[in-house]
């Protein structure tokens, strides 16, 4: 720090936003800013993570700059992979459905597989219009296990110079995949029994007229697939050889058994950019099954283009990778991790018991998915826990107090060489969609409620009023119709209805327009003067709040103002006749002003605008 003699002003001035230069004092001032300062100058930039195209992931604790990720960037990260660690209820669901969101919103492909608590994620994918696919026994979505998607890859010709169709057969690929199938339901599967069951598969394609020639899986002269063959069908193959009879009977749970919802065509929409896969009905076996019709149709996905940004996001991890998984199952998530970086895609790993990933195997598959995940986001954990990852993670003592500390929504990035505590923001919309805090969930649900009776308290009156001016009609026009008569008007009513739907729709505008117009006017009041006249001016008429019960009498009021139109109109006299006054209040609903002169009316109603009696139109 250096000190200024006799000349404070002149210093004053060079530090306010004066454009003031003194150059002696500048160079006796001048001293050298480390960049760390420098940086923190810019408040949307963080001097740690800060990527161009990223995504929000929330607030730098330290400096209270936005947190920007672009895990894609290959430049930064080693790899896209990502994992999730904390405890349950340290918001886990809440940050893996940000990202996913926030994904979506820049035109990623989006995958989600859930194989528990799947309801926190079907709003999240509603919203987005997404593809929500349960896929469990008695489901009503299927994917068909045994459709051949063929890999036509853009790009290939460019990278590859080769041409997509003269790869490898798509038929022999599938094949593949399917021993794999049986293998997850029949472990004790022999090589003869193996042998037999690929002849199976292959005769039950042929019989669609699916050979190894990949143009065969297409309608001759379009690009349009042929029906494949379902599960069923293999099933009646393998029925037909005694050698397979065991293997047909295994299956036959699929065809005729629990879970035949599997023997169906697909009847869900792969082609959506958001799509979830409900796994929480699956148990044991199944859950591989699960995990099994999940890849099948990923890796097809996965290898279409190798330039499209994609991201795999698997919650509640332990559930897959945990001391009582199936060793199929996690063979599915640690291949994700070790391959998908090569497809320019994204896997992302949310899971809560620390401990019990790392006793799986002995670790094999718990490390292994850490390790590979080049960006870890630590949300709060117990000590135990936290005295865990703190090896692998090679966090210091504070940063392991810090962890056991966190509150709700506060994490620890480490990416690369950085470790930034953040907070997790998400906008109120996010945050309506995300949450599954109790408290919030149940707010929501009394919010919904209040606000679905009051649209229905709006039907209701929409209803009345509609009823009451068609009511108003027909006895207008039963007291129009001639006398001699009644023979055909009792045949009209009859066979014609007394409301048409135009009148119907008019009925419903006009009783939302004069239910709007009095909620605008109903902190007025009618302004009389002494005489009982009410004062009625060039730019519009006095303002009335009136109830129902004097609805009639203050329209009669108004029908009784002048009129500053070509001077005054004759007003209403108690000497009329009933029917005439009828006619008007029976005008007066139809918006025609009750003059008497009808003629003129209609030829400005092409000029004038909709007007409800004497009212002007009313302002929205």
């Amino acid at each position: 720090m250096k000190e200024i003699h006799m000349r404070l002003e002149d210093a004053f001035q060079v530090s306010a936003p004066l454009l003031q230069h003194r150059k002696e004092l500048l160079q006796f001032a001048e001293r050298n800013v480390m960049t760390f300062g420098a940086a923190s100058f810019f408040p949307f930039s963080s001097a740690e993570i800060c990527d161009e195209h990223g995504i929000v992931l929330g607030v730098n604790r330290r400096y209270s700059s936005v947190v920007n990720m672009d895990i894609f960037n290959t430049k930064k990260y080693k790899n896209a992979n990502v994992a999730i660690l904390g405890t349950t209820g340290a918001g886990k669901t809440y940050t893996e459905l940000l990202m996913a969101m926030r994904f979506r919103y820049q035109g990623i492909q989006v995958f989600i597989i859930t194989p528990d608590k799947a309801h926190e994620i079907q709003r999240v994918c509603n919203h987005l219009d997404g593809s929500y696919i349960t896929i469990s026994p008695g489901a009503k979505s299927c994917i068909n296990v045994m459709e051949i998607r063929p890999v036509v890859s853009p790009i290939a010709e460019y990278l590859d110079e080769q041409d997509s169709y003269e790869q490898r057969s798509w038929l022999t690929q599938k094949a593949s995949q399917l021993l794999t199938f049986f293998h997850i339901l029949i472990p004790d599967l022999t090589n003869e029994e193996e042998q037999l069951v690929d002849e199976a598969i292959i005769k039950t394609y042929n019989e669609f007229g699916i050979t190894h020639k990949n143009d065969s899986v297409y309608i001759p002269g379009t690009k349009t697939l042929k029906t494949m063959p379902i599960i069923g069908d293999l099933y009646e193959v393998l029925r037909q050889n005694d050698d397979t009879h065991r293997v047909a009977n295994i299956l036959g749970r699929f065809v005729t058994g629990s879970a035949s919802s599997f023997n169906h065509q697909t009847n869900v929409d792969l082609n959506n950019k958001f799509i979830v896969f409900d796994l929480e009905d699956l148990q044991g076996t199944m859950k591989a099954v699960g995990m099994f019709v999940c890849m099948d149709y990923l890796w097809s996905r996965i290898k279409e283009n190798r330039t499209e940004r994609k991201a795999i996001l698997i919650d509640e991890g332990w559930q897959l990778i945990g001391a009582s998984s199936d060793v199929r199952a996690a063979d599915f998530v640690y291949r994700i991790f070790k391959i998908i970086r090569g497809y320019g895609g994204s896997a992302i790993f949310a899971t809560q018991d620390i401990s019990d990933l790392f006793a799986f195997q002995d670790g094999k598959y718990g490390k292994a998915i850490i390790s590979n995940s080049k960006t870890k986001i630590i949300l709060g954990l117990e000590q135990q826990e936290a005295k865990a990852v703190q090896d692998v993670l090679q966090l210091t003592k504070n940063e392991v107090r810090s962890i056991t500390n966190f509150n709700r929504g506060e994490g620890l990035i480490c990416a690369n060489n950085n470790k930034v505590p953040v907070f997790i923001r998400a906008s109120e919309l996010e945050d309506e969609l995300i949450t599954t805090d109790p408290q919030q969930v149940k707010a929501i649900v009394e919010r919904k409620k209040a606000e679905k009776a009051r649209e229905e308290a709006e039907r209701r009156k929409v209803a009345t009023f509609s009823a009451q001016k068609s009511a108003e009609r027909a006895t207008f026009d039963h007291e129009a119709q001639p006398a001699e008569a009644p023979a055909v008007e009792a045949n009209n009513r009859v066979n014609e209805p007394i409301v048409t739907p135009q009148e119907q729709d008019d009925n419903a505008m006009d009783a939302k327009m004069l239910s709007q117009a009095m909620d605008q006017l109903s902190d007025t009041v009618i302004v009389r003067n002494p005489d009982g006249s009410i004062d009625k001016f060039d730019d519009g008429p006095a303002f009335v709040k009136m109830g129902q019960d004097k609805f009639d009498t203050e329209v009669e009021a108004f029908d009784d103002l002048p009129s500053s139109e070509n001077g005054k109109r004759p007003t209403a006299t108690t000497e009329e006749k009933p029917e005439v006054i009828g006619e008007k209040k029976d005008k007066f609903f139809n918006g025609i002003p009750s003059t008497g002169m009808e003629d003129e009316v209609k030829n400005k109603e092409k000029e004038v605008p909709f007007q409800y009696g004497n009212h002007p139109p009313a302002q929205f």
